[in-house]
């Protein structure tokens, strides 16, 4: 064993450096070099590397690895100032892409399992062949660049939550879903428990550390912490990857973070090639064969779905032009890491077809089709603006849309009265949710060790008490939000058509609500083995939040923000309308 171990080391290192190569002389990112020579060396073509349990010892480590790095670029206080615009824009990313993988493989035939499993993998974006893509084209300074990399990174967190899902789900067994669910919630939170305290005091540990010794021993220390993190996560039935990410993540903040940079700097790409060459043994390539007419239609699929997914969402919610969301959609093709990941964990619940061998393909097609397309945007938005009519009902819903959408982020980075009220009434909404989360895990606890009856119902009736008051105060702070928004936006208007923004308002709250039950949706029908023919009611709501999305923006059409004059200050009826006429607007 440990002579076979050693020799499967030295083809991987030995091919690591050929696949390098290659990439290096086609112009391509790296990853897809690996994944080439993986597929060869791999057990279905030369069988170099043919141990089935080596190879996945090889691809756990490797993806620990690879998930403490990029978990190291993933700063919590950077993300926590990143603002509300990147966090919608990928939250309806990841999810319209989900809800369209799903509903292209469902549409194929296949079963729910496996529409999920290709749904999640068709929502995150490659981080590293996409910035190696820009560098590469001389991209990287562009305007929509920022706001795109941030969404990324965000993805790369989901990507870390749709591991321990699934890991979750698995290791469920026979549960029910309240208890699959309630499991996944506990995990979590002592996993984000330990976060928060180590992240508290083990700085002091590393500075004391890092001032007694040399930056060899930072790493050293660095890789301790990964493998303590992994080890709980793996206790807790979850993703050990998932724990190295937050292991990197602590470090990140740290004051030493460049320390740590620069000590594992060298052995970066050793652990990045070290996960992709591992991935590339598991590629079957008759398996691509047999499902090319899948992997066509997802390529489709995937086009379309950014179009909607990226394209419509960054004009809506990040008020982009034409040009900048057709580059935003090219910038974001190709799948990534967590997609590799998130098909190998497939395995387990034994889907219909290899998503590994299917996934591999996409990336390395998609990543060719960004290199040619990224440099290509203005010819496409010739195109797009060919078949576009400026003055059509919808480009004017989206325009007022998108403004009004834009008038908010930014008023939200201001300080005042009003964005004061917005941001206490999020902060009340999102802690009572918790509450109401973690009291309903507790009652039920408590319901099933009560094994005398009468004590069982009178609990069981508080129960329902206590639940049902903390959903009133959970409807009464959605509305005090809701009111506050409407109170910030009407004051930018001068106050003189609240009625016409209120309704507005409300529309757009409940449109923004439909699309993110629509598009998640088919996660519920998959957690409780529902029929595929309930993919329906997600097509409905769908519909129902366009036709609000449409409301709104007839309300919003025509109106004028006036915040240069309004930013900083209370208004009323009179004062606004006095400015108003003042300055011809």
């Amino acid at each position: 064993m440990e002579t076979e171990l050693l020799i499967n080391l030295g083809i991987l290192i030995f091919f690591s450096i050929l696949g390098g190569i290659i990439s290096t002389k086609l112009k391509q990112p790296f990853v897809l070099g690996l994944l080439l020579v993986g597929t060869l060396i791999g057990p279905n073509a030369l069988g170099l590397i043919a141990n089935p349990e080596l190879i996945d010892i090889f691809i756990e480590f490797g993806a620990i690895l690879f998930l403490f790095i990029v978990g190291m670029e993933f700063s919590v206080n950077k993300i926590m100032g990143v603002g509300i615009k990147a966090i919608i824009v990928s939250v309806f990313k990841v999810g319209i892409m989900f809800f369209v993988g799903f509903s292209t493989i469902v549409l194929l035939g296949f079963d729910i399992a496996t529409a999920t499993f290709t749904g999640v993998m068709l929502s995150f974006s490659s981080t590293m062949i996409i910035m190696n893509v820009l560098k590469q084209k001389k991209l990287i300074h562009r305007k929509e660049i920022p706001l795109l990399i941030t969404v990324l990174v965000l993805e790369d967190l989901f990507g870390v939550v749709a591991l321990i899902f699934f890991k979750a789900m698995k290791t469920s067994g026979g549960l029910t879903l309240i208890n699959s669910v309630q499991n996944l919630i506990i995990s979590l939170t002592i996993l984000i428990l330990a976060y928060i305290i180590i992240s508290k005091f083990a700085e002091k540990l590393i500075t004391w550390i890092h001032s007694n010794t040399n930056d060899e021993m930072i790493l050293f220390t660095g890789l301790l912490l990964c493998a303590g993190f992994s080890l709980l996560a793996y206790y807790l039935d979850l993703s050990p990857s998932a724990g190295a990410f937050l292991a990197g993540s602590i470090i990140s903040n740290f004051k030493e973070a460049k320390s740590f940079h620069k000590s594992i700097q060298p052995y970066n790409f050793m652990f990045t090639s070290f996960f992709f060459i591992s991935m590339g043994t598991m590629i079957n390539l008759g398996a691509i064969l047999s499902n090319y007419w899948v992997i066509l239609v997802l390529l489709i699929s995937i086009f379309i779905g950014l179009i909607f997914a990226v394209g419509l969402v960054t004009k809506i919610f990040a008020n982009y032009n034409s040009e900048s969301a057709v580059f935003s959609t090219i910038v974001m093709l190709p799948p990534g890491v967590f997609s590799l990941l998130v098909a190998k964990e497939s395995l387990a619940y034994g889907v219909s077809i290899d998503l590994i061998s299917v996934v591999s393909i996409i990336i390395l097609i998609l990543s060719v089709v960004l290199s040619i397309l990224s440099v290509k945007t203005n010819v496409l938005l010739e195109e797009v603006n060919k078949r576009r009519n400026k003055d059509s009902v919808s480009n004017k819903v989206i325009k007022a849309i998108s403004e009004y959408f834009e008038t908010l982020f930014d008023e939200l980075n201001s300080d005042n009265a009003y964005t004061k009220s917005v941001k206490k009434s999020s902060g009340k909404l999102f802690k009572q949710l918790c509450f109401f989360i973690f009291s309903a895990i507790i009652l039920k606890e408590i319901l099933q060790r009560v094994f005398n009856y009468s004590i069982f119902y009178f609990i069981l009736v508080v129960s329902i008490l206590i639940l049902s008051l903390q959903l009133v105060y959970l409807i009464k702070f959605f509305n005090n939000l809701r009111e506050s928004i409407i109170s910030l936006m009407s004051s930018l208007d001068g106050g003189i058509k609240v009625k016409k923004i209120r309704n507005g308002t409300n529309h757009l709250l409940f449109a923004v609500i439909l699309l993110f039950i629509g598009i998640f949706f088919p996660l519920i029908i998959f957690m409780l083995g529902w029929s595929k023919l309930f993919l329906f009611i997600s097509v409905l709501i769908l519909i129902w939040s366009t036709s609000c999305f449409y409301n709104s923006g007839k309300s919003f059409n025509r109106l004028t923000y006036y915040s240069t004059g309004f930013k900083y200050k209370k208004f009323n009826y009179d004062s606004a309308k006095l400015w108003s006429e003042n300055n011809k607007v």
